[in-house]
């Protein structure tokens, strides 16, 4: 029975998992352009990050007809990471019409950033 609920777990964690859009350096513009973009910027190494992460897709399964929630790896995405001066993760950026409207950094509760979005919407 328990290994039934760990799957059934998992399989909704890879759904919700699919309504975030993975960034690079090579598409970060295009995507933050248009409407409201979250975009957690973030490295596998980083336990604050792992903390973060269940908050972020939930964000993204519950939001995604108001905004866009993406991830970009620093690590992967060095030239984007530098350019918005993300010097320590987890950084969210929220962006709005290619615009940064409000950053937060460190680990925040779901309802923080819910707050922080309905504030952008």
């Amino acid at each position: 029975m328990r290994q039934k609920e760990c799957r059934k777990e998992e399989g909704v964690r890879h759904t919700m998992a699919n309504q975030i859009k993975h960034l690079d350096d090579s598409n970060f513009e295009s995507v933050i352009q248009n409407g409201v973009t979250l975009v957690d910027f973030y490295a596998d190494w980083c336990g604050p990050c792992r903390m973060i992460a269940p908050i972020i897709e939930d964000l993204a399964n519950e939001m995604s007809d108001k905004i866009t929630v993406a991830k970009l790896d620093i690590e992967s995405a060095q030239n984007t990471t530098a350019k918005f001066n993300v010097t320590s993760i987890p950084t969210i950026i929220l962006f709005k019409g290619g615009e940064e409207v409000n950053r937060v950094v460190g680990v925040r509760d779901k309802d923080a950033f819910i707050e922080m979005i309905s504030e952008a919407l």
